[in-house]
């Protein structure tokens, strides 16, 4: 299931705060995006370098993270819900006036159908917002060139010390193990009918 299969099921069930954990920032949001579009959504998202944008226009003065999460609810109309996407937040998490207003707006999400969605490579949610994030992880994108596929898997890939063999060495090693294991049965035998040899009791005749 896709990112953004994943992501549509959370905003349905109403977790107006969701965590992606992603290596690939890039192509989350390229998700993510394509997902807002489909459904109709007014996306923003606001990092540290460009402030917020939304709709793709920059929003003066929304420098501050604070003023980001607060701004949220005038995105979302009676018919549409809204996101706002923070890279990298995971950094701002130290102050506490930021976990208190992210944790007021989760709560007001689910009532104006704001949500909140934290893009990291890492999970590092404070004691204060555990219960208000669910998790998803964004699995590596498949690199493998469209136009060359990879090559299927045959048995030699799982045996490789079978593949060097052909058949006729396959079958004289197993010709040599059961006659090792014939020598080892009959030198055993041997030996154990000595052994019962020697501790007979000898046999008294009568004189």
């Amino acid at each position: 299931m896709s990112l953004s299969q994943r992501l549509s099921e959370y905003i349905a069930a109403a977790f107006t705060g969701i965590w992606i954990q992603s290596h690939e920032h890039h192509d989350a949001l390229v998700e993510i995006a394509r997902m807002c579009k489909d459904n109709k959504w007014p996306p923003a998202i606001w990092d540290i370098d460009r402030g917020l944008q939304s709709n793709g226009q920059a929003a003066a003065g929304t420098s501050d993270p604070l003023a980001a999460i607060r701004t949220l609810p005038s995105l979302a109309s009676k018919d549409s819900s809204a996101l706002l996407v923070l890279p990298n937040f995971h950094r701002l998490l130290q102050s506490t006036e930021i976990i208190q207003t992210l944790a007021r707006q989760i709560q007001e999400g689910k009532n104006s159908r704001t949500f909140v969605v934290v893009l990291s490579p890492v999970v590092q949610i404070p004691l204060e917002l555990e219960k208000a994030f669910v998790v998803i992880e964004h699995d590596l994108p498949d690199r493998q060139p469209p136009n060359d596929p990879a090559p299927a898997r045959s048995p030699a890939y799982r045996h490789p010390a079978l593949a060097a063999m052909d058949l006729a060495s396959v079958v004289h090693e197993m010709h040599m193990s059961i006659l090792a294991i014939s020598h080892y049965f009959i030198i055993t035998c041997k030996q154990k009918c000595i052994f019962d040899e020697f501790l007979r009791p000898p046999v008294c005749q009568a004189g």
